[in-house]
């Protein structure tokens, strides 16, 4: 599920409270979904509540309560809930998390083709992280390719483990600013969402494999896990070109 999605689900629950307390012609205010810091809170929070509470005449935690009531009938949330202040949490369904890594697959040879917004500067260091990190997956794939995985046997509900949630949750975010190729205007985000993914994707390439061993079967499993490898490549080719950057092959 991506993040625009998820904002377009909270925009019209909102919506459809507004309408219900007679308030649809009130202009609402915007919002922020937010990876979470503590992931037992969930995948997402957003601050929606507080944002709009006093627009609509009402307290921020009974609305978060509302909003997260309305998301509950979506297939992809596995879990919503008010936190806190005034804050919604939302947890996806496993499925609906790993599909995002197709999602930025299928969308490569557009974002691919896009110049994005003008480059931005970065420190050499974050640079040579970034491009490490690249070089690393195309290396994977290579493999993965090599070894015969058919990364059509994509089953999205195998990409379960820890390590495999902290990435596709650092893709997402980092997909939401740069595969759409819309202008990026804050910098330090889009520096800070790359190298979570490249930090997440070292965690998980040292303890995952992609290619099986010589004497296993390849599964859906492999399957999923090139295809979440190939959402890595594009992702940090996009932030690199973003950054002005090349994004080798290898290093």
């Amino acid at each position: 599920m991506t993040l625009e999605l998820l904002h377009t689900g909270l925009a019209r629950a909102l919506a459809t409270i507004a309408a219900a307390g007679e308030s649809a012609d009130v202009p609402l205010a915007d919002f922020i979904v937010e990876r979470t810091r503590d992931r037992s809170q969930g995948d997402w929070s957003t601050n929606i509540a507080l944002r709009n509470a006093r627009l609509l005449h009402t307290d921020p935690t009974a609305l978060a309560a509302e909003i997260a009531d309305l998301l509950q009938v979506h297939a992809e949330v596995a879990r919503a809930e008010a936190s806190g202040p005034g804050f919604v949490n939302i947890t996806v369904t496993t499925a609906a998390r790993a599909a995002v890594a197709a999602e930025i697959v299928a969308a490569q040879s557009g974002a691919e083709s896009e110049p994005g917004s003008e480059s931005i500067d970065a420190a050499p260091e974050t640079i040579r992280v970034l491009q490490a990190a690249h070089a690393a997956a195309c290396r994977i794939e290579r493999r993965a390719t090599s070894a015969g995985i058919d990364s059509s046997d994509f089953a999205p509900e195998t990409l379960a483990e820890p390590r495999e949630v902290e990435l596709l949750l650092a893709l997402t975010d980092a997909a939401d600013m740069m595969i759409s190729a819309s202008p990026i205007h804050d910098s330090q985000r889009l520096e800070r969402s790359l190298e979570a993914v490249a930090e997440a994707f070292c965690d998980w390439s040292g303890a995952t494999t992609v290619t099986p061993t010589i004497d296993e079967h390849i599964t859906s499993t492999h399957a999923s896990r090139l295809v979440l490898d190939r959402a890595v490549i594009t992702v940090l080719a996009t932030g690199l070109r973003h950054l002005g950057a090349s994004a080798p092959e290898r290093m």
